[in-house]
């Protein structure tokens, strides 16, 4: 673990993958850790937010860094190092779960150090994004599950739900995950053992109906302007993990190797690891309407990771087992480990490459050089005050604040006033730049900062009379 947090701490370049929302999860944590509420600021004045509105996630991620920045700091420097703790403790967590599913200590370390060098896992523990917490706290829950089935008590059962909670508290989709362990659990017990696979298949029985009706699906990509077929949606959600980069093909090859061994010795349901992953895939793709193997949305492919390392793990033992039987098993096993090693080696330009367009860190960078001037007092105006109170830690307001009158004449009055024209002021889908450009004569401090003075009489310039 020591390792993996070193690697993700010092080596994994620590940077902002999912356009703004890095800044609203580092915002909300702020606001919840200095005001106690869960909210989006809209309204940051005097160390104060002022006015601010329900967020569209739940609260898990936000509550665990908003109480841990005495020890990782504030901002996103303290977000980033607290998902290189998190991926860390990631890597314990797929060891203790690997050990209840196989039994077994080789298995279980082989998984742990496949995590710790996985590109795609040390990729996004370089960013400010919940889903490093979410693929801990999912994991976390697989094991309780498991426990829980082989001690049959109910401090291990209120564990199990004590964690399932959570997961759902750091990711809804984490449910999904939940109603797999809960299945297994009750396939275990002997109790519901009766109940079989039949509650998850009535589960899934929609998800089933649909797939006649995916070719018809179509899913607007961002950026492109186009859509893709639902087939090809899936198509590429697949290949993502069959292209070598992101994901090594020699884990895939051992996943496999793993999947056959689990199956004979029926430590888990055969079934239950591709259909774990599948629903996942399913559920990013259509539900969630979203390209996986494209941009930001790669990093929803962190909670397929969960049966592919546990089956890569039981897939070393399998392979160390078979190796030990041959006359050359040392030469075997040497073979084997350059092998995975070169595999991934392949993926580590994949860790040091920007997933979406580089000009969303330009214009953070661009944004941090251009504020170093300004006076500390000067109130920055933008379509999202969370990028300011971010990545400056400074005062900032929505955009529709600064063409309020009252608000100018009370809160604002008197105040330097910088408008921040970033890819939301120009792409201006409410209009209220253009309008804000009406009200303000705009001064050009450097891109992308914008100094609003008032529009005077004297200012305007003179028409001619007829």
């Amino acid at each position: 673990m020591a390792a993996a947090f070193f690697f993700r701490a010092c080596l994994v370049p620590h940077r902002s993958y999912v356009f703004n929302d890095e800044y609203e999860h580092v915002a909300i944590a702020k606001n919840l850790r200095e005001s106690g509420r869960f909210s989006r600021c809209e309204f940051y004045l005097d160390d104060r937010c002022l006015s601010s509105y329900l967020p569209q996630w739940v609260p898990g991620f936000h509550f665990l860094l908003a109480r841990t920045t005495e020890v990782f700091g504030t901002g996103l420097e303290g977000a980033y190092e607290f998902n290189a703790a998190v991926g860390a403790l990631g890597v314990g967590a797929v060891f203790l779960t690997a050990y209840l599913a196989a039994g077994d200590a080789t298995a279980a370390l082989a998984a742990a150090l496949l995590l710790c060098f996985f590109p795609l896992h040390l990729k996004f523990s370089g960013s400010a994004s919940p889903d490093g917490l979410a693929l801990l706290s999912v994991t976390l829950s697989l094991a309780a599950a498991l426990a829980a089935a082989r001690l049959r008590t109910a401090r291990s059962m209120g564990l199990f739900l004590a964690a399932a909670g959570w997961a759902l508290l750091v990711r809804p989709e984490s449910g999904l995950a939940v109603v797999f362990q809960g299945a297994l659990l009750a396939r275990r017990s002997p109790r519901c053992g009766f109940l079989g696979w039949g509650p998850l298949l009535v589960l899934l029985l929609p998800g089933l109906l649909y797939l006649p009706h995916i070719a018809a699906f179509d899913v607007e990509t961002y950026g492109s302007g186009g859509s893709v077929p639902g087939r090809l949606l899936l198509l590429r959600g697949l290949r993502f993990w069959l292209d070598g980069r992101s994901v090594p093909a020699a884990v895939v090859l051992l996943a496999a190797l793993g999947w056959h061994r689990a199956s004979r010795e029926d430590l888990v349901p055969d079934w239950w690891w591709p259909a774990y992953f599948l629903s996942f895939l399913f559920l990013y793709s259509f539900i969630n309407r979203g390209d996986i193997s494209q941009g930001d949305f790669q990093r929803f492919n962190l909670q397929l990771c969960l049966p592919v390392l546990l089956l890569a793990g039981m897939g070393c033992r399998a392979a160390l087992r078979a190796a030990r039987e041959m006359r050359r098993g040392r030469a075997a096993v040497g073979v084997g480990l350059a092998a995975l090693l070169a595999s991934h080696a392949l993926g580590v330009p994949y860790i040091y490459a920007d997933t979406v367009e580089p000009r969303w860190r330009q214009e953070r960078e661009s944004l941090l050089a251009a504020a170093a001037g300004l006076d500390p007092a000067c109130v920055f105006v933008a379509y999202s005050p969370s990028t300011v109170i971010a990545v400056l830690d400074r005062p900032s307001v929505n955009i529709s604040y600064a063409m309020d009158e009252a608000v100018l004449s009370r809160e604002l009055r008197g105040r330097c006033l910088v408008l921040v024209r970033d890819h939301a002021c120009r792409q201006d889908r409410r209009g209220l730049c253009a309008a804000l450009d009406r009200k303000f004569r705009l001064q050009a401090v450097a891109a992308p900062l914008y100094l609003l003075r008032p529009r005077t009489a004297a200012a305007e310039p003179r028409r001619r009379t007829p």
